[in-house]
């Protein structure tokens, strides 16, 4: 899906698009980050924004971000259903 984010906002072919080439090299600039940052928020029920576009710069790197944020939240989600329940 971020491939395919980054394709649309940057009116990329997504063969062009590399997981660790920067969004910046690819042509990504701030007003492309706004709209990639807002895309991804809804994509994938997240907080990401424009400075997250600026310092995750790679698919790879915002893959991560992403990845870890769902764990965290599967695992607040462990904590408070335990905590319920312990009460």
């Amino acid at each position: 899906r971020l491939v395919a984010i980054w394709s649309d906002v940057l009116q990329l072919d997504s063969d062009v698009i590399s997981v660790t080439r920067s969004f910046f090299e690819l042509g990504g600039n701030s007003l492309h980050a706004m709209v990639v940052a807002r895309k991804i928020s809804s994509s994938f029920d997240i907080k990401f924004g424009i400075k997250d576009v600026f310092t995750k710069t790679t698919i790879k790197s915002q893959y991560e971000f992403i990845e870890l944020n769902k764990w965290l939240s599967n695992s607040k989600e462990e904590i408070t259903d335990t905590t319920k329940i312990t009460l």
